[in-house]
């Protein structure tokens, strides 16, 4: 996490790598955490690092969701790379979510959303330059 939402700093310090990548079955895979997708430095970092997939965990409220998902996009286009978000579906600290973890192809495509408040596995794989992506509800148990 190289950024932090206002009130973060009572509990959490800002990371000082600009660019946590690692690669995977021939992509290199950029992490980012809630506020970094936010800054416009973050994604030109993952770019500048040569990330082809920005991955993000999120936690995105129904009345935010929309902006946001439009920044991811935006990044998309203005990077080039594919984005991966992976929101939290259900209430938490008072807080509640909106769910929809999403994927948007490099380019900005949006592939494909996952239910909103509902458990689901969101997979995306690529053959060469085409990306796929789908939802697959899970069962948390009891």
């Amino acid at each position: 996490k190289r950024f932090l939402h206002s009130g973060e700093a009572a509990f959490a310090t800002a990371g000082s790598v600009n660019a946590k990548c690692f690669d995977l079955n021939g992509d290199r895979i950029s992490i980012a955490i809630c506020a970094d997708t936010v800054s416009p430095d973050h994604p030109r970092w993952a770019a500048e690092a040569g990330a082809t997939v920005y991955a993000a965990g999120v936690l995105w409220s129904h009345a935010g969701y929309d902006a946001d998902a439009a920044q991811i996009k935006a990044h998309c286009i203005q990077h080039g790379f594919a984005a991966l978000v992976a929101n939290h579906a259900a209430p938490t600290g008072g807080y509640v979510a909106a769910g929809k973890s999403a994927f948007w192809a490099p380019g900005g495509q949006l592939l494909c959303t996952a239910p909103q408040e509902a458990p689901a596995l969101l997979l995306a794989q690529r053959s060469g330059n085409v990306w796929t992506s789908r939802s697959t509800p899970v069962n948390p148990g009891p």
